[in-house]
């Protein structure tokens, strides 16, 4: 499944650019699919993303940027980061 979330967002900041809500909920994707995978990095750093993209264009107070914040502070409440959660 990563590699073809990985072929759609090459394809969709090739046509419409990285700072896209669409490439924000790919990337948003992508991150659950690597907490599927056991691989908590690599989706905090999709997540992270993800929220940069959303704060910037959908602002802080959206539900898209809501749901994302939700998935980093999971993760970051797992790896026992709570700090930062």
């Amino acid at each position: 499944a990563i590699i073809s979330f990985q072929e759609a967002l090459r394809i969709q900041v090739a046509l419409i650019g990285h700072h896209h809500p669409d490439v924000a909920t790919t990337l948003n994707n992508i991150g659950r699919q690597y907490v599927l995978d056991d691989k908590f990095d690599d989706a905090l750093l999709c997540y992270e993303d993800a929220l940069r993209i959303r704060c910037e264009k959908l602002g802080n107070d959206s539900l898209d940027y809501a749901a994302t914040a939700l998935n980093a502070g999971q993760i970051l409440h797992q790896k026992r980061e709570h700090d930062k959660a």
